[in-house]
Formats: C-alpha cells, structure tokens, sequence
C-alpha cells in the first residue's frame, strides 16, 4: 500500500525550497506524492512552478487584493482542513515560516496527520523580527513529528526547545539542493531564460520585500540606493521590484529616471540563478538569497536588524548592516573599496551545505513509515 504525502506550498520560495523534495520522493515507489498549492503569491509562485515543472494536484487560489493575515489564515486553515477531510493522507510536507505553512501545520495538527518542517530551527527569538515568520516557525516546531533543520545552529535551537533529539534530522539546506539543479541545467543549455539583460558593465543585485522593512525604513534604504548610484556612476543596480505594492509604488517613485537602476519584474527563478551568478555582489533582506550566495562565491549585504542566518555572517559570507541608510551606505562603500574584505567574503565557506538536503529527508521519512 503507497504512502500518501502531500507537499504544500503557497510562495515562490517555499516551492524552489520543496522541487527537491518533490523530485526525490518521486524516486521511492513506496511514495505517493500530491503537490497542494494556496497561491499566497500567486503570479510569482507560477514562475516557480513552471521552472521545475511542477503541476499541483490542488490549487485552493486563497490570495485576494490588500488581504489580511488573519483572514488569509482563516482561509488557508479551513481549505486545506477540507481537502485533508476528503482524502487519505499520510503525512503533510511544510518548508520554512509563511502563513500556508503555520495553516497546513495547523490544520493537519487538528486532523492528528503527522507534520514534517523542512528548514527547521531557524530562529531570532524577535516575535517581530521577521514578522510574522518568527512566530510562525516557532509555532510549526510545536505542531511538527519531524524537523529537518538546515544547519548544527538551526537544530541546536531546537534541542534547546525541548525538542526530542531523534526527532531533529540535519540535512543542509534545500534551496542549495535547487540552486544547483538550476545551475546544471543551464551548464548543459537545457533550459533558457526567459527574462535576460545586457549585463555588459559590473551590476549589483538588490532585492527589498520583507514586512519590518516597508514604510519610513523603505524610505531610508531607497535613498541610499539612490545615492549610491548617483556616486558610482560605472557600476548598474539590477532590481526586480516585488509585487507587493507597498514596496512596488515606493520604489518606483523613488528610483524611476536614474540610468544605472534597471528595475525590473520580479525575475523568474531560472533568470535569477542567473542573475545572482553574474553579479558582483548582492544586497537583501531575503532568507534564501542569504542561503544561496555563498554557494555562488558572491557577498550579501544583508539590510535587516536580525537574521535566522547567523551562519552566513559567522562564516563571514553576510554581513548584517541594518535598514539604515548611513549603514547601507557605509557597508557598500566598504565591499567596493577594500578588495581584501571582498575577497574574503566571497571566499567564505558555504554553511549551507552541498545539495544533498532532498536526498536525506526523502530517506529520512521513509525510515519513519518502515518504524
């Protein structure tokens, strides 16, 4: 008799972080694999999808205009609570901290249906730093049967939570695991992309979403921005703007008309591997780009007041500069500058580790079914 596991996701990270998983359960016949969507960013979640050719099985479509986080939950818990109510599943697949994945753990919990938490762990102990990511990881650990923690500080965190030790399982981090299915595929031209540029003159990468950095910090880090480029004039900022409009109509007013900001569509995941590749360094308040980067030898200046990645800076790939101008300002000057600073960030072991993650849950979980 298979094993039926769902595989939900409902953001354009969670799925790059999960299209390992998917393909390696795939591979074990003893497995039966659905792929539930909630859509919670719906356009840039399909660009995802279509990059590893995944085709959910339900696609619950929960995410209207301006929605709140209580009434996107609400939803979420109540769709998939009634999807898990119509079939038989085994065992229910989350990855990360978004509001789908403390609702499917939530609504899955209710049902007594066994939680998997991929990347687990990660912590800053600030319930509003990120918000609301932090308290919804923490929530998930309570609700989970298995943890899948990305690095030694990630399960650390969870043994010292009172998590049982047999139940934590090190793995590495699967976004490396889909970096580099990306990165081949490019390599043997099996795949093309479909957003490209004319990179002809060294560029930057920014990205800029997160929810602790919209307002007067958003303000704060497009002026820096903006006199960055006023003063390094032979080197281009390539920015692909979130759909987010609080971020979207900010960035545009702010920035528009300047000759060496390119801002952009938010990139496809495939155009942005390639993009990350082809920079000289990057500047985000992203999770992942943290995890990826220093698979890529390229340093991240990271502008946020707390990071669940502490590995990156440790390892002296990441340094976390804050949301404040004179900081972003100071810290870019400081990489484009001192050559030995540069170097040594982008020479920085890779605490994320080496693309296996996918291999080792897919074996983890059968092992919990063979028990």
């Amino acid at each position: 008799m298979s094993i039926r596991i769902v595989v939900l996701f409902g953001t354009r990270p969670e799925c790059i972080k999960l299209a390992p998983v998917i393909e390696s359960l795939k591979k074990i016949a003893d497995f039966e694999i659905e792929v539930w969507v909630t859509g919670q960013h719906a356009d840039m979640l399909t660009q995802a999808m279509d990059a590893f050719e995944i085709v959910p099985d339900q696609h619950l479509s929960l995410m209207t205009k301006n929605q709140s986080l209580e009434g996107f939950v609400t939803k979420a818990i109540i769709g998939i609570g009634e999807l898990l109510d119509k079939k038989s599943v085994d065992a229910i697949i989350v990855q990360g901290d978004t509001s789908t994945v403390f609702a499917g753990a939530l609504a899955a919990f209710y049902r007594k249906t066994p939680v998997f938490h991929v990347e687990a762990g990660l912590r800053t102990y600030d319930l509003y730093n990120p918000f609301p990511e932090e308290m919804n990881r923490q929530l998930v650990t309570r609700l989970s049967a298995l943890h899948f923690s990305p690095t030694q500080l990630a399960a650390q965190n969870l043994r010292r939570e009172g998590i049982e030790p047999d139940k934590i399982i090190l793995t590495g981090n699967t976004s490396i695991d889909a970096l580099y299915m990306v990165l081949q595929k490019l390599k043997e031209e099996k795949i093309s992309i479909p957003f490209s540029f004319e990179n002809t003159r060294p560029f930057v990468l920014l990205t800029i979403h997160r929810r602790e950095n919209m307002g007067a910090y958003l303000l704060d880090i497009l002026d820096a921005i903006s006199e960055l480029a006023d003063e390094y004039t032979d080197i281009d900022f390539l920015f692909p703007v979130h759909k987010n409009p609080n971020v979207r109509n900010t960035v545009f007013e702010k920035l528009s008309g300047k000759n060496n900001i390119m801002l952009t569509e938010p990139m496809d995941y495939i155009s942005f591997c390639k993009a990350m590749n082809d920079c000289l360094f990057i500047i985000t308040d992203s999770g992942g780009v943290q995890e990826e980067a220093p698979a890529l030898n390229k340093p991240v200046l990271v502008i946020r007041k707390e990071t669940e990645r502490p590995e990156g800076v440790k390892s002296g790939a990441a340094i976390l500069v804050g949301n404040e101008k004179s900081n972003i300002i100071y810290y870019f000057k400081k990489l484009i500058e001192d050559q030995d600073l540069f170097n040594r960030m982008a020479q920085a072991e890779n605490p994320y580790g080496e693309g296996k993650a996918a291999e080792r849950i897919s074996s983890c979980i059968l092992n919990y079914f063979k028990k």
